[in-house]
């Protein structure tokens, strides 16, 4: 197929029909297991209802008495628990203990909120200083108010700055002092912008909900759409002196106020004239989201308006879902819509850069295609060994796909056997007989850096295109969307967006430093929708990208000294990049850049393999001793964003997501807990063992998780702990745990009564558990209706599970 058949359009029908395929074997497969289910089930009632079954019930009964059990193993579990009916007769708690417990764990925000330092200092204005703080400072000018051929503001404005916001919304508790506290301490600004949420009005006050927590000053994304938002400031001697675009459109004439700004502003993150304050100061009214009622105007809470909703977790859930789908949609990106093209083109044309703007897979998002110079070679460099069958399919696809036509070829071959080299050469020659190439045989300890560096001393190149040999190409424009940015003065790295192959999952999309080390963003979500303020459909400024498919200007992958041979296998990239960041250089994740990658089919995945990831956790250790800046701190990732999660959520410990919190454990009396069959439990132990370490520092951790729920019970407020038996002496420990939400469970057992927060997880101290053998059980206990204390059903039933310490 030529590239000017395969558009977006052609891509999405590619998805369709592969995930229809994927949806077909796993219909055959559920198909095979319910029959499964069903014969076990027919099993068990003719063992049940069988003579010798119904004659061994005194013995059962005896047994049970011996062992301290009150079961006859015909229906009733330990501790007098009935086993429950499995009809629909069962009662249910009251939906608000249940609706409680959710919102808790679905609602990151607001447990930020309530856990938040600054939030808590802020919650009651009247004792935060107000009195002393010269508002006078600031001048408000409503975006709404900025349509039209005249500013809303001239030199008669005495007040420093002028603060952009909307109508539409609140400023938040104490702004005015904040920003003094922000603005004393950096004189050389000239523009500041700070976070921002939405809310919707109850009758408790109001509910926050989705924040925009923005990365530091990023320059590429302000050029994607204006990320300032509903709380941006331009010191007022710098906005008279600007032009005034006089658009119809008010946002418009915002939007290109402050890119002239930032057009005679430094491009590096660190840059003192922009400051980003990484504080929520600005509530977005989101009440149009209410069903049932008449949207509430921002100021009802003050009013006392009574035309409001009761705060609960149906009307959350109402208000978030309908958000959220505008949200996934693009509709609150704003400048990034096609009307926005005539404000950036008039951007481009200040700064001397020709570009013309493209579609996206998000309809109505437009990307920027920059014009190259008439030459401008690339020299597309690619590393392999025995996969003559995987380059195969690079190739072709990117000759068949590619809309670039400067370009050359240098394939290294990291050692292939006779066979695979001479098969490399065939193909090689047969696919790429219209291009400059160059095959090079490097048979070596394999030192991915080495690599990529004995390929660029061969290339010729103005722009060297690092990929991987498992790289298959998708759109026509790819490459050009990606040499637009590298050729900007201010880009290192450019890196394009990957797929799993055969499918819309995604890979790639920036890679970020965060808690847990350097990460990739949103791994495994559908590409079907865009993510927090197009993190995976726009172009971002991002601390670093993948060299899986990496573009840089020659010029400076010398000047950078090149790939550090001394990260031979993880964190090269990250590594060259962090270097670029230091230089003064923006990395950018081009998103308008899509691949397929089939990752790790060369080299097989460090998971797994111990020796693989102490070497992983050295090259890490390694990687922040040179960039200490750069530890569990991103400019472009906001600190109030998780640090150990791959979606972009507010940074909340709930325990479970806390991969160094350790529980006690505490040795109990044999007689404590009376063992008993599982019964009408169901439960899973997903794993038992050793946690992965993330820093070289930490302690051994053996983390435990899994499920579990009574079932055709109301398991609302089910929760266990752990009961650890050592095998050896018959030693018994308790542990607590972690409720963790699984929606799974509710896909899995439909007809299971409120069982999405019957998972579990809880870590303890290899330390703190004697070397052996132990058997994993579970301690069911019933929390009350407050959340706050439990009762123990005093049984434990063993999983069948083993744990080695």
């Amino acid at each position: 197929m030529s590239y000017e058949e395969y558009t977006w359009s052609r891509y999405y029908e590619d998805i369709c029909r592969r995930q229809k395929k994927l949806n077909n074997n796993l219909a055959v497969e559920l198909g095979e297991l319910t029959a499964r289910r069903e014969e076990a089930e027919i099993a068990l009632n003719r063992i049940i209802k069988s003579p010798i079954w119904k004659a061994m019930s005194p013995a059962r009964k005896i047994y049970g008495k011996l062992k301290g059990k009150n079961s006859d193993g015909d229906g009733t579990c330990a501790a007098g628990l009935e086993r429950p009916a499995t009809s629909d007769t069962s009662v249910s708690l009251p939906d608000d203990v249940y609706s409680r417990r959710l919102w808790m764990y679905e609602d990151y925000y607001a447990q930020w909120i309530k856990k938040d330092p600054i939030e808590i200092r802020y919650a009651d204005h009247a004792d935060s200083g107000m009195s002393r703080v010269r508002t006078a400072r600031y001048h408000i000018v409503y975006i709404e108010d900025c349509a039209g051929m005249r500013a809303p503001f001239d030199a008669s404005i005495r007040n420093k700055w002028i603060l952009f916001t909307s109508r539409n919304g609140m400023l938040a508790e104490g702004y005015a002092e904040r920003l003094d506290a922000v603005l004393d301490t950096n004189p050389d600004a000239m523009v500041a912008y700070a976070d921002e949420d939405l809310y919707y009005t109850t009758s408790e006050g109001i509910h926050r909900i989705e924040p925009f927590f923005k990365p530091d000053w990023s320059p590429d994304t302000l050029d994607s759409f204006f990320y300032f938002g509903n709380f941006a400031l331009m010191r007022t001697d710098v906005a008279i002196r600007s032009d005034w675009y006089g658009s119809k459109d008010a946002l418009s004439n915002v939007y290109d106020l402050f890119l002239q700004v930032a057009d005679k502003i430094g491009k590096h993150y660190d840059e003192t004239a922009v400051v980003h304050i990484p504080q929520v100061l600005f509530h977005n009214c989101a009440d149009s989201y209410m069903s049932g009622s008449a949207a509430n105007s921002p100021g009802s809470l003050v009013s006392g308006s009574s035309d409001v909703h009761n705060d609960s977790y149906a009307l959350w859930k109402n208000v978030t879902s309908g958000l959220k789908d505008d949200l996934e949609s693009g509709r609150h990106i704003p400048g990034a819509q096609t009307e926005y093209d005539a404000v950036k083109a008039r951007s481009m044309k200040r700064r001397g850069v020709k570009a013309t703007f493209i579609d996206g897979q998000i309809p109505g998002q437009r990307h920027i295609l920059y014009s190259l110079p008439a030459k401008h070679k690339v020299s597309a460099l690619i590393l392999t060994k025995d996969h003559p069958d995987i380059l195969r399919k690079l190739l072709e696809s990117f000759t068949e796909r590619t809309d670039y036509d400067d370009l050359e070829f240098v394939i290294v071959d990291n050692g292939s056997d006779p066979d695979h080299r001479a098969e490399y050469l065939s193909l090689i020659n047969e696919i790429l007989s219209g291009y400059h190439h160059e095959y090079i045989y490097e048979k070596r300890d394999f030192n991915f850096s080495a690599l990529c560096n004995r390929a660029a001393q061969a290339a010729n190149g103005d722009l060297l295109l690092f990929m991987n040999d498992d790289i298959e190409i998708v759109q026509k424009d790819w490459l050009k969307l990606m040499a637009g940015y590298a050729t900007r003065p201010h880009v290192g790295a450019v890196g394009a967006k990957l797929l799993y192959a055969d499918s819309d999952l995604i890979q790639h999309a920036g890679v970020t430093s965060m808690e847990i080390g350097p990460s990739h963003k949103l791994v495994i979500y559908p590409d079907d929708r865009s993510y927090y303020y197009g993190r995976n459909s726009l172009e971002y400024d991002m601390l670093g990208v993948t060299a899986a498919c990496l573009l840089i200007e020659t010029a400076k992958f010398d000047a950078s000294g090149g790939f550090n041979e001394d990260f031979p296998v993880a964190y090269n990239d990250v590594e060259l990049c962090m270097r670029l960041s230091r230089m003064g250089y923006n990395n950018v994740q081009c998103n308008g850049s899509l691949l397929y990658h089939h990752e790790s089919l060369t080299r097989g995945l460090d998971e797994g393999d111990e020796n693989k990831w102490d070497r992983l956790l050295n090259e890490k250790n390694r990687l922040y001793q040179i960039y200490p800046e750069f530890s569990k701190a991103d400019p472009y990732y906001n600190p109030n964003l998780i640090g150990n999660h791959s979606n972009y959520l507010s940074n909340f410990d709930y325990g479970y997501n806390n991969h160094i919190k350790c529980e006690s454990v505490r040795q109990i009396d044999a007689g404590e807990l009376a063992e008993t069959e599982i019964g009408a439990y169901k439960i899973s132990i997903d794993f038992a063992g050793i946690q992965p370490k993330i820093t070289l520092q930490e302690p051994e951790i053996i983390e435990i998780r899994g499920w579990s729920f009574l079932s055709g019970s109301d398991n609302s407020l089910h929760h266990v702990n752990l009961i650890l038996k050592n095998n050896t002496n018959g030693t018994i420990y308790r542990v607590k745990t972690d409720p963790v939400p699984r929606k799974d469970l509710e896909e899995t057992f439909p007809s299971e009564i409120n069982n999405r927060l019957c998972g579990f997880e809880s870590r303890v101290l290899r330390q703190d558990l004697a070397t052996g053998s132990y058997m994993v059980g579970i301690e069911p206990i019933v929390l009350n209706h407050d959340l706050t204390d439990a009762q123990s059903q005093q049984i434990v039933i063993y999983s069948g599970s083993v744990l080695d310490a």
